[in-house]
Formats: C-alpha cells, structure tokens, sequence
C-alpha cells in the first residue's frame, strides 16, 4: 500500500509540474493590430512552448487596469505612461515592457488654410479627453506654444471622426494609426499636430505589473517577455498573416484587413525608433514625463519615487544609486567626477612642473643631435604632440563645462523655484540643502575653468567704470547670513577718501574680496568677528583691503603653500572645509594680471590676515547707483514676444517659466533651423539662443539671421553652457549681442532682458 502511495504521488507531482503556468494579461483597448504580437505568441503556441497558459483579456468600459493588477485580478497589464502617476501615488507599479516607443495619440484637423500650426489653436474649438493624464502630451506641446486653456473652446469628446468631417469640432485628439486612414479612404486632406514633434515623447501601451506579483514570479514573467517579443517579432515581420488571424479570431471592432494593415505599418515605425530595441524602457525618459506631468500640477511628489520603477536586474552600482535621490545623485556622481578630474590634474601639473617643455626639446634635440638623423621630422611630431595634449586639455574641459553645466542649470533652476513657492518649512530647508550643494558645484566648475584660463594666459581683465564703496558694502551683506550660521560677527570699514568711482573689472574684483572673506568665516571660531578694512593709499593712488579673522590660523612654513595650486595648509582642510585648493591661486593670479599684489600673515590658532592692492584708475565717469536701475527696471514692465532656441525640454520649460514671470509671451525652436523659419514668420522682440543644438548651432543660425535682420532690430542672447575663455568673444563676432552662461541666474536674465529691450520702452 505503501509503494502506491508513493507512485501515486510521484504521478501527481508529475502533473503539476507539466501544468502550463496561469497568467492573465489585461489589455488596454479592443482587440486591434496594437496587441497582435501578444495573439501570434498564443495562436502559434509561443506561450505554451513556454510553459505559460495566458488568458488574453478584452478591455471592457469601466475596467481600471492599474486596479485590477495591483490587486490580483490581472496578473499583467498594457498600460500609458500615466503609471508614472500611479507610482508617485505610491502604488506598487513595476513596468516591464513599452511596446511602443512613441505614443500613437495626436491632435488632428482638416488642412485647413487657418490651421497650420499650433499657435492657430486659439479661439478654436477642440475636442479632448476629460482624462488630463492622457493628454499630457498634447497640453504641453499647446502650452510650450503659449495656447492656454482660455484661448480655445473645449468640447467633449465623441470618438466620432464624422464630427470633424462634419466642421462640428476644429481639432480632435486621434490616434495616428486609426482616423487617418478613414480619412485617406474618404480622400479628405488632414493636418497631424504630434507632440512628439515638439518635445514631448510619452510611451504607449507598457507592460507593467505589481511588485507582488514580481517578487513572486520573476521566472515566469521572464518566460512570458520572452514568448511575447517573439510574437511581436514574427507579427511586424509577417503583417498579412497577422491582419488575417486578427480578422478571422480577433476583430471584435470590425475592422477591415486594409485598416488593420494601416495600424500595422503605422504602429512598427512607433515600436521601433531610431533603432531602438523593441519594448525598451528607459529611466531618463520616464523621469521626464515625471516632470512634465509635475509641471502640469498633477502630481507634487520628486522622482525618487520612481527610483525602482522598471524592472531590470540592478548592479551594485545602480542598488547604491536607487537609494538617493535624482538630484542629490546628479550633484554627488558630478563632484566625484570632478574630484576625479582634479586627482589627474594635478599629477599632470606635477609633471609639467618637474619636465617643462624647454627641457623636453632639449633633451630631446640633443639626443636627436646624436643620433645625427630625422632631426625636424621627430621635433615637428613632438611639436603636434603637445599641441595636440594642449587642444585635447582644452576640449575637455570645454566640453566637460558644456554638458555639466547643462543639467545644472536644471537642477538649479527648478531647486530655486521650487525653494520661492515651497510653503513647508522642513521640505524648504532640503531644498536649501540641494541648492547649497549645487552652488558648492558650479563654484568648483568655475574654479577650474578660472585656472584653465590663467595657465592659458586666455585671461581677459576688462576697464569698465565702477564704484567701490557699493561694491564692498553689497558684498559683505551678501555673507551675513553665512556668518551669522557661525556666530561670526562682520565689521566693515571704508576709508571716506576711498575714490567714488575707478576703471576696473568689477567681476574679477568681486571674485577676489569674495574669496578672501568665504576663506575668513569659513575658519573663523565661533563667537568671534571678521574686519574688513577698505584703505586709500593716496601717494601711489592703490586700493588697500585686509581681511582678518580669528580663525584656526595657519603654520608659519606653510603660508607660501596656500597660493598654490591644488594646496591647502594641511590635508584635513578640505576633508573638513571642503575647497579644490584653487581659490587662492587664482586670487593671487587675478591680482597679479591687474597689476596688484596680495599678502598673509597668520599665527596658528590664534588667526589669519589676507590682504592685498590694487592700482586705481581715476575715471570722470558718473555711475547710477544700483538701487537707481532697479527703480528703473521695476518702473518699465516689459512687453516683448520672445523666440527661446534651446534642445534641452527642462531648460526650454525652465526658461519658458522665467519669462512667465515677467509676463512675456514666447515660442520656442529646438534647433538653429527652427529657429529661422520661425523668425521668417513671426516678428520677435529677442531670441534667447543655444549653441550646441541638432542640425544647426546656435552662431550657424545667428550668421543668417543677421543677413537680413541687425542686432539693433532683433537682439540675439547666447544662452550657453559653452564658459571657457573666447566662448563670449565667438558669440558676440558672430553676431550675437550679449551672453548668459548656464546656470541661468535669474537677476541676470532679468538685467539682460531690460538692457536690450529698453529700446522698445523709450
């Protein structure tokens, strides 16, 4: 009995092993050619050979997929990308698959003579989904246009393509692989506004699942991707057979075999862009589509929500990566590059230093002396060599600025909006955490960027009038408040001879007086005062300024060590203070290049004195106090409609909200191209340009520009990450007239605005 016992059950377990695996997967729609790939993987018995049973639901109105998975009803569902919603909810969402790479959902109108781009939307009437979610897209390719929801009339939508054959709505929301092809059948002429076009790439159809069910089943929902992009493989590759199957087991919708083979041929050119792998997901974009829809205010919640979002088996760098969040990991990975940089930059300042290129040539021309052949040819190549190490430094560090800068100005752009409009204290005061941060970082990228331009002799000292007493006076209240963090007390003192104004570079001599007082409050002991006193030396007409702090001070052997590069007085300084050891080079370089000198004198524990001179230059000229141009600027509100150029959608959005507070209408080009035909149909107050954009830059775009326009009659603003030295002169030589570095200060922009649309105001 008991043998048979045993076979028995060996038998039954037998059986259940060979059982095919449940799973159900719940679609989006009715059946249609947009899930063919999931009926050829079950009629051509992909699954099975999969060990999978798969159930292949229908879409039936009032079913919620996100719902119906999360709670077990559905093991898989297909999805839009508002499951990024769904996760910043807080809801267990995993997505696994994006059929499609772009989503297929568009905005459509008769060719109309009146409607021939987006800005023509206005005082028409169109018909959209009550689902803000799945119109995103749509509202923020109408808004990048400046098409407000005041500006057009609204209407409910009807899913009747006869509405709009019918003049009853101007627009409809469509899908690209559907309507159209009724139309073409009935030859009626139509417009397609796609928001892809304009920047705003959702996914469509995702595959997504619950965290529940992955942890449980990541074997088998590996077998079902597997069997799935097969079937997808062999439905674009044999569109006939597919439509054929559709139509004959599938066509609930009663779709003809020419319309599903329309769907088909539309759909493939979406599952597969640019060569992209089919079902591929991708972070990046998702946190995108994250801040689209924050933009939009239908969510609140920052993207570290979205951190384990897409399933993919995590490295343990990417495990260490999914515990911080975006932004703090942007600035931490960028400084550890940055640290990175410097560690190799200094060995090869080291190298220079103990090999100069004089004893390089030597050496090398008297070994080449001896050997008595190839003399010029092997000189020439080491000269090639080295300038080609020189221009490589040079791109490096101009291309490092370029795409660092960039996100940057991102991060800091929306941390700083963010901060004005933030309410609760505690989320305010992480946000001053992230924005100290991220000024931590742009303070070592323009650092290294000083010291590239000094070592270069690219160093450009400008004389332009300004005033001293204001000048010191703005910057010491600049740093109350990080003196006041430390109990540091500030005592100003001015001399009442001092010159009211001087020609100088009132940049690099802000630079100067800045670094030396940071320096005084980041050493000084709590409870203790920093003096700051500003001297003329009428006799030889030089400006004396000291520093002094009571600080931790500095060992008498090792003061000459401070201005060099890439020391400090010790190792544990910038373990505990932080810095590069670049900030008092450059001061001293900077001083040295306008004709002055700086100075220490420090007693360990007890505190330090910086000072320094500065050669005046007596000017006549008469300066408007600043709180005069503020005045001003507040008294003329500007009225301007402005062409933003820019690839980047954050800082095309970032820029858009810039120039939202001052309430100037705008449009925006993604490239130099755009950016012409735009100006050759629209008249412009000013552009705001980019310089690294697809198919036409920034300076090719304002050459021809400026072949039929001035710069007295169309400003064009540089807006680059491009900051090492000859980057402002290129811009201006090329026709532009100003230049704003990223990251974009909003003062800045604001001044600039003023400047050159004072005209307009007169």
């Amino acid at each position: 009995m008991q043998k048979f016992m045993k076979i028995l059950l060996v038998f039954l377990a037998t059986l259940t092993i060979n059982a095919d695996e449940k799973i159900s997967l719940q679609l989006l729609w009715k059946h249609q050619f947009e899930f063919a790939g999931f009926y050829i993987a079950q009629e051509k018995g992909f699954y099975k050979d999969a060990g999978l049973d798969v159930d292949i639901k229908e879409f039936t109105f009032g079913t919620n997929i996100a719902k119906d998975v999360l709670s077990g009803t559905s093991d898989i569902g297909v999805g839009r990308s508002s499951l990024v919603l769904n996760k910043l909810k807080g809801q267990d969402i995993v997505l696994l698959n994006a059929l499609y790479q772009s989503s297929p959902y568009v905005l459509l109108s008769l060719k109309r003579p009146d409607i021939i781009k987006v800005e023509d939307f206005k005082n028409k009437h169109i018909m959209l989904s009550d689902n803000l979610e799945s119109i995103a897209a749509i509202s923020s390719m109408m808004k990048v246009k400046n098409i407000q929801e005041h500006s057009y009339v609204k209407i409910p939508h009807s899913f009747n393509i006869d509405e709009l054959i019918n003049h009853k709505t101007d627009l409809m929301t469509t899908y690209i692989s559907n309507e159209p092809y009724h139309l073409q059948e009935r030859n009626i002429s139509y417009t397609i506004f796609n928001p892809k076009d304009y920047g705003f790439d959702f996914y469509s159809d995702i595959l997504f699942t619950s965290k529940n069910y992955l942890q449980n089943n990541k074997e088998s929902l590996k077998k079902f991707q597997e069997a799935s992009l097969k079937g997808w493989e062999y439905a674009f590759s044999h569109m006939e057979e597919t439509a054929d199957l559709i139509v004959a087991k599938y066509n609930t919708q009663n779709k003809s075999k020419e319309a599903l083979l329309y769907e088909a041929k539309v759909l493939k050119k979406l599952a597969y862009v640019n060569n992209t792998p089919f079902g591929s997901l991708n972070i990046e974009r998702i946190q995108e589509i994250a801040n689209i829809y924050r933009l939009l205010g239908m969510t609140t919640q920052t993207n570290d929500l979205l951190k384990d979002i897409i399933y993919q088996e995590k490295t343990p760098f990417e495990v260490v990566k999914g515990l911080l969040t975006l932004e703090l990991f942007l600035i931490i990975v960028t400084i550890i590059l940055f640290f990175s940089f410097l560690s190799l930059y200094k060995q090869h300042i080291l190298k220079k230093q103990n090999n100069t290129l004089e004893q390089l040539v030597l050496e090398k021309t008297q070994e080449l002396r001896t050997a008595n052949e190839g003399l010029e040819e092997k000189i020439a190549k080491r000269t090639e060599e080295l300038l080609f190490a020189t221009r490589a430094k040079s791109d490096f560090l101009a291309n490092m600025s370029h795409e660092i800068r960039t996100p940057l100005n991102g991060i800091m752009g929306f941390i700083d909006m963010l901060y004005k409009n933030e309410e609760n204290q505690k989320k305010q005061e992480k946000l001053a955490l992230i924005k100290e941060s991220s000024n931590t970082l742009l303070n070592i990228i323009n650092d290294i960027l000083d010291f590239s331009k000094i070592e270069s002799n690219k160093m450009t000292i400008e004389k332009l009038p300004l005033e001293l007493r204001p000048l010191f006076e703005n910057m010491v209240a600049l740093f109350f408040d990080k003196a006041n963090e430390k109990n540091v007390s500030l005592k100003l003192s001015i001399d009442s001879n001092l010159p009211q104004s001087t020609l100088g570079d009132e940049t690099r001599i802000k630079q100067v007086f800045s670094n030396l007082l940071s320096n005084a409050i980041k050493f000084s002991k709590e409870n203790t005062e920093v003096l700051i006193n500003i001297n003329y030396m009428a006799k030889t007409n030089k400006l004396f300024c000291e520093v002094i702090d009571e600080g931790i001070g500095i060992e008498a052997d090792k003061i000459e060590k401070v201005f060099n590069c890439f020391e400090q007085a010790n190792n544990s300084i910038s373990r505990v203070h932080g810095g590069t050891g670049l900030g008092l080079s450059i001061t001293k370089k900077l001083l040295e290049l306008m004709n002055g000198e700086i100075g220490l004198e420090s007693v360990l524990g007890v505190g330090s004195r910086f000072y320094f001179t500065l050669e005046l230059i007596q000017t006549q000229d008469v300066l408007k106090p600043q709180n005069e141009e503020k005045e001003l600027l507040d008294s003329h509100p500007l009225q301007a409609h402005i062409l933003i150029v820019e690839d980047n959608k954050t800082n095309q959005i970032l820029l858009g909200m810039l120039l939202d507070e001052h309430e100037l209408s705008y449009d925006v080009a993604n490239d130099g191209l755009e950016a012409i035909k735009a100006v050759q149909k629209t008249h412009y107050h000013l552009i705001l340009m980019d310089e690294n954009m697809p198919n036409m830059s920034g300076k090719e775009a304002t050459k021809i520009l400026r072949k039929s326009c001035t710069p007295q009659e169309l400003p064009i603003i540089a807006v680059t990450a491009n900051a090492l030295k000859g980057d402002r002169e290129g811009f201006l030589e090329c026709g532009m007239n100003d230049y704003l570095s990223k990251p974009i200060d909003a003062t800045e922009l604001k001044q600039v605005l003023y400047k050159h649309l004072s005209a307009d105001h007169d």
